[in-house]
């Protein structure tokens, strides 16, 4: 926990601050620089704090899950358009077949549920503890990625990249999901209330 709560949001905090006084940002001139803090120290612990998140994608423990996001956009700065491949779209691929899945479980149980009506309620516990879970991963990392999109998206369409185009339509069959599944977007707003989340924001 000290690591998610103290060591994280700390250098967070300073590494943006620390990189705008390094040599990427030093005068060509002849102007120094006080930190050796790149772009490339940025997009490393960019890429740590993904593997974080991929690999407790569906911990229920994991619950510092729901404030990552909030504690580490502010390091998404100068990155690298390799991250794209390397680590958001392996994650966007895990989200992504998590969130079908869980549609797919939806659509086999709603018989079920309106046929047995005593064995329902805890089913559709089951169920609802599960879409709360995937609704904490989406918002542990699509903030992440808007940032990401926001920097990269000219040199996608410059460049037609196709691995862009697959991360939108992952995200975007996603978003569908959420507003065709009643449960999702329960524990959605659930999942917004209890940790007092602005989806705006």
């Amino acid at each position: 926990p000290h690591i998610i709560d103290v060591v994280l949001p700390l250098l967070c905090s300073y590494m943006p601050y620390w990189w705008n006084h390094g040599p990427d940002n030093a005068d060509p001139k002849g102007g120094s620089h006080i930190t050796m803090v790149t772009s490339e120290s940025l997009n490393s612990f960019l890429r740590i704090i993904l593997k974080l998140i991929m690999k407790n994608t569906g911990i229920p423990e994991a619950e510092w899950m729901s404030r990552i996001a909030l504690i580490s956009t502010q390091i998404i700065i100068n990155t690298s358009e390799e991250l794209l491949k390397e680590s958001f779209l392996p994650l966007m691929d895990k989200l992504h077949g998590a969130t079908m899945k869980m549609m797919e479980k939806e659509d086999n149980v709603r018989g079920y549920l309106k046929a047995a009506a005593d064995d329902a309620s805890q089913v559709e516990g089951e169920i609802q503890e599960e879409w709360n879970l995937i609704a904490r991963d989406v918002y542990a990392f699509y903030p992440l990625l808007i940032k990401y999109v926001d920097i990269q998206r000219n040199h996608w369409i410059r460049n037609n990249v196709e691995e862009a185009e697959t991360i939108y339509n992952a995200a975007g069959e996603i978003f569908n999901i959420m507003k065709q599944s009643t449960y999702f977007k329960r524990e959605e707003l659930n999942f917004l209330s209890t940790n007092e989340l602005d989806p705006m924001s």
